[in-house]
């Protein structure tokens, strides 16, 4: 069999990659202390560089330039200051959330199949203090004052079944004929029209849709981790979600529709495809609510509004399920 030789291309890539490995764990750890380097996905910091490194690593004896390791380091401090890798179900599941967030179930009983977050009122996340930099600002800017009516679930629930509601039916074919993401709108929509449902809400419309490049989820199971063999417990990739955005008129404790108010929801969906539920399979659901009060600043909450659909989109990016016998 003809063997080849790693090219030079090959070879430096993968030293600038190491070198990006070493150079983040200790500066995470530095940063955010003995935890430091658990808080963070330093995948995720990596990926967010040029994966082979710029022009000036390349030239770089050690593989980072200057300018690299200060970009890591504050990319760092950034997700330290706005992150903090969360384990749910046990451990089953990981994914980063802002903070200064509470445990519902540490005050209200809370459905074995959720894990329910809201903001803590009464801490002030540490990063948030004034600094010198920071006078003058209004008290309004601290990332708990932005998030204080946010809400965040995680939910596993069975997977939906859409030949048992016609309205939402759509053929899972991929093939020409047919729009391969029609299927995964349909689940989406079902499991934003079941949100409304609960909420009793007045009037329910989703804005928009992202689907991932690759929505073999929605038929066939989640693969194997690269190397690893195993029934249906054993380690697995997990999927690329389908996100979505929308708003929801609700109206709390009975009360009238004229004294609704809007809801913006984002909502990530994690098909896997027959795991758990004797095969049926599992739909795991992540939801952020953001209610519009009318109470509320507008300038003010169109900052918060812009705040937690990033921290959305980078939970649903960080969201990782470390042991599948969860859905066994």
């Amino acid at each position: 069999m003809k063997s080849f030789a790693p090219t030079a291309t090959v070879v430096l890539a993968v030293s600038i990659s190491l070198a990006l490995s070493a150079y983040i764990k200790p500066q995470a750890e530095a940063l955010g202390g003995a935890k430091g380097s658990d808080v963070l996905g330093l995948k995720m910091i990596q990926e967010t560089l040029e994966p082979d490194g710029c022009a000036a690593c390349r030239q770089a004896r050690d593989g980072l330039c200057d300018s690299c390791r200060r970009a890591i380091t504050v990319l760092i401090a950034m997700k330290l200051a706005t992150h903090q890798q969360v384990q749910l179900f046990g451990g089953a599941i990981v994914i980063d959330l802002p903070p200064n967030i509470v445990d519902v179930s540490t005050f209200r009983q809370v459905p074995d199949t959720q894990e329910v977050f809201i903001i803590n009122p009464k801490e002030k996340n540490e990063r948030d203090e004034p600094t010198k930099e920071k006078e003058g600002q209004d008290e309004e800017e601290n990332s708990s004052s932005l998030m204080k009516d946010l809400s965040m679930i995680v939910e596993v629930l069975e997977s939906v079944d859409l030949n048992d509601n016609p309205e939402y039916h759509q053929p899972p074919s991929t093939g020409s004929s047919v729009d391969p993401g029609g299927y995964p709108r349909a689940i989406m929509k079902y499991h934003f029209d079941a949100l409304a449902h609960d909420n009793s809400a007045q009037l329910a419309t989703i804005k928009s849709i992202e689907l991932p490049d690759n929505v073999a989820q929605f038929t066939e199971p989640p693969a194997p981790q690269s190397g690893v063999t195993g029934g249906a417990g054993g380690p697995r990739r997990t999927p690329e979600p389908v996100t979505c955005y929308g708003q929801q008129s609700v109206s709390k404790f009975n009360a009238s529709a004229s004294e609704s108010h809007d809801v913006h929801i984002w909502l990530s969906l994690w098909r896997l495809n027959g795991v758990g539920n004797n095969g049926r399979g599992t739909d795991l659901v992540l939801t952020f609510n953001l209610p519009h009060l009318p109470t509320t600043n507008p300038a003010h909450f169109q900052r918060s509004f812009e705040y937690t659909r990033r921290i959305f989109h980078h939970s649903a990016r960080s969201l990782r399920i470390v042991d599948w016998t969860l859905f066994s």
